[in-house]
């Protein structure tokens, strides 16, 4: 064979050189140098037979598009015979045809499972390779989904033959064999499966009238269903089991009868019972989509058939509008947690995939029953056919599958981009111009404007016929509920039974509460719930509970809001202000219903009150200089002050106003947290400049100390509550006692209790000889520390470390620790890594293994640690990379595991994981802060609470569940939702944690 023609400039073949100069998808200097190290390593893994079965332009457009993918070709270059040219969709019999050549007779679990999720990659490798030329999401999604009832049916063949020496062969009274089947439902079902996305299965089978035979090797017999059961839950392990390939498809069994809770698999007759009896209004929702994937797919039919007097109602079913309307919102609100303000949710957000899928779901139940050819599995299909009957305009059936392939499209691309089964779209330029790039618009700023106009069409119309469809039922039978409540509450003569259970319509739990604020609210002349103002029409007070009830805490929102009314001065000024302008109605009772911590700060602060709410004057950040220029117009501070004691007073005061001012526009959604750590470790700069400046005079010494950030203040990611790392620093020429006094001073001022509360709370751990050291070290002795005697811990210390005060000879001092610090254990990482680990044990012991976000297992620190610990041992050009100002020696943790990435000191899609995990750790930790008062341990104590079902500790965690933006939905609380991402994220953190500091890996890769 003759050797592949090659590219005189640097060994690499010409053809695929030719093709990474003009790739797309990568235009960023850190994009190209890691498109290209993912092309290098799958030529390296490739042999010349591989090389020339693929076209080495369309391997390098997805290599581009997907790490994960350029991953998988590294381990299976063989794989490359996928990229030689486009192939047609598959049908399921396709598929079946290509698993007999490529599983075979698996002889063992482990076996079927490794083949099946190399095939799945290699199946996905040609529809990504299709998508990204042809840009059709539809035969993506009917190839997946063949292609998984494909995998599902050799599963289920393979796990039936293997059991049946151990139980038999199952079989009906009359002697004939009993059979199965796997009903796809959701986007499998509906053959539109996205990239990375779950399946969702129903297990049932034919009877439960009969035994296994007992002619296995056991000699056992056994009920069928306790022989199925068995056999599924093999069949649901193999499918989604995580193992070094992944999994072949992540499977969810939630639609089965009584969900999670409920038997892994029924009977036919089984099944009919249920529904019959206790279905729900969403169960009827999902069985449009149903449709037998594996098995006996007669008994599938079947089974379809005979429930559908339960979907379709003979008679027209508008009401189940109403039931829809509020399964959307339910949706809507899981996916506001997931964005940032500026972000949209492909599939829950508002002009999104869903609402596309139940305007047609909407129509498609309430006419099913008359109208058997509405009954489609596929959207496509669907929305034609409502078309044909007229149930919609033609035009506006155009515009919702318009709208629908180009938003499955932007899923796929998104899912692509992140190696996820994410759907956010990014907030970030660079980003969103990779992701217009991706959907065929051009790579620059008018090709972003252009993908934006497109989305913003499609939203429009989409929400347009969704409101039209489905909103305005729900809305009004909504209406006339919440009315009738609201009547019930603010009548003191109903009957007492009656107004508690309309508070518990409304959403309020400690019922006798509020009624007793409701009745005292009444009662207050100039109160909006007062007889008179109700006679009048009682406006204001209507929004009052509207905004209320929407809240997270309702009980919490109307307390805050009637302590408001009670103390606020001009308070009928104020309630006209709320009356006409019901934004700043809704913003303030939000905050109320959101953050207890936030709430007793707002209603102590009448200036900030007025700020913030009533004209609206406050920014959402205050660059440093602004805080400086503000703490120094504070009365005290301002004249010098009459006492130290009021300078503190002062600065306390302004610390209050300052905290209060950011979780505001962080709980209105103006603020990410990066952002939130930014501003909270600029407003600690401003107070510790402060405080130190007057510190320096009181204490008479004009020798500069130099205090220096270290930790979370030192990379300016501090948290609502974080203690402040400092390392106090004199030059050679300073009175060492003087300098301690100073320090002492500066200490002393920002720790003690006064009325006010106390500012911070400090570590000044990280210093010669630890806690037991003096307060404050000599620069060079500090210098010559870290050049000798300094640990690991020490030397991750510096990593971070910032000038908050000092002169030039301070920060000089400061940028050669760091630049010492960055690859001081290059070729020793064995040493570095054992450092590392006793380090996070003695943290570990601290917590006891709770579920800390800081300390706990897979928390914040082990994130910390493992970028430490990289940036320790960075070697020859990333080493000069990071210290010539590279994102891999940022000080910046989420900044840092990008860079990283990008030098190949970690592995760059799982670097984004990982970074994805810490940035929803610091989220949570701020949260419970704000929200819950209480530092991130406390998520222990609801924890522990909901495992003994402590009803109070319980309802903690749903309200926090609620303020992270997560909903309740059918079958699932809101709790259940932010414990599993907890849970996911913590696994990536642990997972990453332990492949490069535990085992000593070279990368991310498992």
């Amino acid at each position: 064979m003759t050797d592949t023609p090659r590219d005189p400039s640097g060994g690499m073949p010409a053809a695929w050189a030719d093709a990474l100069a003009h790739a797309p998808f990568a235009h960023a200097p850190s994009e190209r140098t890691a498109l290209r190290f993912a092309v290098e390593r799958v030529l390296a893994a490739a042999d010349p037979a591989h090389l020339a079965a693929a076209d080495p332009g369309l391997a390098v457009r997805v290599l581009a598009a997907s790490d994960a993918l350029g991953r998988f070709l590294a381990r299976h270059p063989d794989a490359l015979a996928e990229l030689g040219a486009l192939r047609p969709v598959r049908d399921r019999d396709a598929w079946l045809a290509v698993l007999g050549a490529s599983v075979g007779d698996a002889p063992d679990e482990p076996t079927l499972g490794r083949r099946l999720r190399v095939a799945q990659k290699r199946a996905l490798l040609g529809v990504v390779a299709r998508e990204l030329v042809t840009g059709d999401p539809l035969a993506t999604g009917a190839d997946l989904a063949a292609f998984a009832g494909a995998a599902v049916e050799v599963a289920l063949a393979h796990h039936a033959r293997w059991l049946r020496p151990e139980l038999g062969t199952p079989l009906l009274d009359d002697g004939t064999p009993c059979t199965a089947v796997v009903l796809g439902m959701g986007r499998l079902g509906g053959g539109e499966l996205d990239l990375l996305g779950d399946i969702d299965l129903i297990f049932a089978y034919a009877s439960d009238a009969g035994r296994t035979d007992g002619a296995g090797g056991l000699g056992r017999e056994v009920d069928l269903h306790t022989y199925f059961s068995r056999l599924f839950a093999r069949v649901g392990s193999t499918l989604a089991t995580p193992t070094d390939e992944g999994v072949v498809f992540p499977v969810d069994l939630d639609k089965r009868p009584e969900g999670r809770t409920g038997p892994l698999t029924n009977s036919a007759a089984g099944l009919e019972r249920y529904y019959e009896s206790f279905g729900h209004p969403w169960e009827r929702l999902a069985w449009i989509k149903a449709r037998p994937v594996a098995g006996d797919l007669a008994l599938g039919e079947r089974i379809i058939r005979s429930l559908a007097p339960f979907v379709y109602r003979k008679s027209l079913d508008y009401g189940f509008a109403d039931e829809v309307a509020a399964m959307k919102g339910r949706h809507l609100a899981r996916g506001a947690r997931l964005v940032q303000k500026d972000g949209f949710h492909a599939a829950l957000g508002r002009g999104g995939i869903r609402e596309v899928e139940f305007a047609a779901w909407t129509l498609q139940l309430a006419w099913g029953g008359k109208l058997p050819d509405l009954r489609a599995t596929d959207t496509k299909t669907a929305l034609s056919r409502l078309a044909l009957a007229g149930l919609v305009e033609a035009s506006e059936a155009d515009a919702l599958f318009s709208a629908y392939r180009f938003l499955r499209r932007l899923e796929h691309v998104l899912q692509l981009q992140d190696d996820r089964p994410t759907h956010v779209l990014p907030s970030e330029p660079g980003a969103r111009k990779r992701v217009a790039e991706m959907l065929g618009f051009t790579a620059d700023e008018g090709g972003v404007s252009a993908f934006e106009q497109a989305l913003a069409r499609h939203r429009q119309e989409v929400r347009a016929a969704f409101d039209g469809i489905v909103g305005q039922s729900g809305e009004r039978a909504a209406d006339h509920q919440r009315e009738a409540a609201f009547l019930l509450v603010v009548d003191p003569d109903a009957a007492s039974e009656a107004r508690l259970d309309a508070l518990r319509d409304l959403g309020f739990a400690d019922v006798a509460a509020t009624v007793r604020r409701f009745d005292a609210l009444m009662r207050r002349p100039d109160s909006p719930f007062h007889p008179l103002a109700l006679a009048r029409g009682g406006g204001l007070a209507r929004r009052l509970v509207d905004a209320v009830t929407a809240t997270p805490d309702p009980d919490a929102a109307l307390g805050h809001t009637e302590t408001l009314l009670r103390a606020i001065r001009h308070r009928r000024a104020a309630l006209d202000q709320l009356d006409q302008d019901p934004r700043r109605l809704r913003t303030l009772v939000s905050l109320f219903g959101t953050s207890h911590l936030l709430s007793r700060l707002l209603v102590r602060s009448p200036g900030l009150l007025d700020r913030l709410v009533f004209d609206g004057s406050e920014a959402p950040v205050h660059p440093r200089a602004e805080m400086t220029r503000r703490l120094a117009a504070e009365p005290r501070v301002e004249s010098g002050g009459r006492s130290w004691e009021e300078l503190l007073g002062a600065a306390r005061r302004f610390h209050q106003a300052e905290t209060l001012r950011v979780g505001f526009f962080d709980l209105a959604g103006l603020l990410d947290t990066a952002a939130v750590g930014r501003q909270l470790s600029d407003l600690a700069d401003t107070i510790i400049t402060a405080v130190a400046e007057r510190g320096a005079d009181a204490a008479a010494g004009d020798d500069p100390l130099a205090v220096v950030a270290l930790g979370r203040l030192g990379a300016r990611e501090l948290g609502y509550g974080s203690p402040l790392e400092l390392l106090f620093v004199h030059g050679d020429g300073a009175d060492p006692h003087r300098a301690t006094r100073q320090a002492r001073r500066l200490v002393t001022g920002l720790c003690v209790a006064t009325p006010e509360g106390t500012l911070y709370e400090l570590d000044a751990r990280l210093r010669p000889s630890g806690g037991a050291g003096p307060l404050c070290v000599n620069a060079e002795r500090l210098l010559a520390w870290h050049r000798g005697e300094a640990g690991v811990a020490e030397r991750l210390g510096v990593l971070r470390a910032r000038v908050v005060v000092g002169d030039a000879a301070a920060h000089a001092l400061v940028d050669t620790l760091r630049g010492e610090a960055l690859g001081a254990w290059a070729g020793r990482d064995d040493e570095a890594r054992e450092g590392v680990r006793a380090l996070r044990d003695r943290l570990l012991q601290a917590v006891a293994g709770a579920p800390d976000l800081r300390f706990g297992p897979g928390g914040l620190i082990e994130v910390e640690l493992l970028v430490a610990l990289r940036q320790l041992t960075l070697a020859g050009d990333a080493l000069a990379a990071a210290r010539a100002g590279h994102e891999a020696g940022s000080r910046h943790v989420g900044e840092a595991l990008v860079g990283l990435g990008a030098l190949g000191a970690l592995d760059a899609g799982q670097a984004k994981a990982v970074a994805a995990a810490y940035r929803f750790l610091r989220e949570l930790d701020d949260r419970l802060f704000i929200v819950q008062d209480r530092p991130s341990a406390g998520l222990s104590l609801m924890l522990a609470g909901r495992q003994v079902e402590h009803p109070r500790r319980a309802a903690e965690l749903h309200r926090l569940a609620l303020r992270m933006g997560y909903g309740d939905t059918p079958g699932r609380s809101a709790a259940d939702d932010l414990l599993a991402d907890l849970e996911r994220h913590r696994e990536t953190v642990g997972a990453a944690y332990a492949a490069v500091v535990v085992a000593g890996a070279g990368g991310l890769e498992r």
